[in-house]
């Protein structure tokens, strides 16, 4: 079996073939090599709540490809863009106020 391979080459290849069953896919999702899990997100047959895992990949590129995967609801990709964002940057802070002078 492919996903079961020592070498991250072979289960990268299993990762990215569409005709990987879900359980697999499940499995290569945390697999120690980050480009076999950018596969698994890649894959047009991940299932949406293995997608939504990957959001939580340590690895930020997984988790870009993952948020931009079609099969991703649209619900979850919009909460991962409100936590992802930038923030304001430094010339939007709100001022203190002033201290009163007579």
């Amino acid at each position: 079996m492919w996903a079961a391979s020592p070498t991250g080459t072979t289960r990268r290849l299993a990762a990215g073939s569409p005709q990987c069953p879900a359980d697999i896919l499940g499995h290569l999702s945390s697999d120690p090599e980050p480009d076999v899990r950018l596969e698994v997100a890649r894959n047009p047959s991940s299932p949406p709540a293995l997608l939504q895992t990957l959001l939580r990949d340590p690895d930020e590129q997984v988790q870009r490809t993952a948020a931009g995967h079609p099969h991703l609801p649209r619900y979850i990709l919009a909460m991962w863009q409100l936590v992802h964002s930038p923030g304001p940057g430094p010339g939007c802070q709100p001022s203190r106020p002033r201290a009163r002078t007579r």
